[in-house]
């Protein structure tokens, strides 16, 4: 995920390298405290092995899976939390 850290950083700006490093930390602690988002995780670990990809592709096809997942991780707690500022105490008008 070391390599993505720059991409994650230079397109959300302001984000600090060790928040990534926390935001990442706590999506993989939600991935197994839920089992369906780890058996998503498993099964297209499987799916790329069937497709004949390698353990070094699947490896580095992983870890950007990581990346792309500790930004939906992100961007969706924000969006959770933007619900009730939205919906609940009216602060922005949408």
């Amino acid at each position: 995920m070391n390599k993505y850290k720059k991409m994650i950083s230079g397109c959300f700006t302001g984000l600090d390298k060790r928040d990534i490093d926390s935001i990442s930390s706590i999506s993989m602690k939600y991935e197994d405290r839920f089992p369906m988002v780890s058996n998503f995780r498993e099964t297209i670990k499987e799916h790329l092995k069937d497709k004949g990809y390698s353990k070094k592709q699947v490896d580095d096809l992983m870890d950007m899976y990581t990346a792309i997942y500790t930004v939906g991780f992100m961007t969706g707690a924000i969006v959770y939390s933007m619900t009730d500022d939205v919906f609940k105490d009216r602060l922005f008008n949408f």
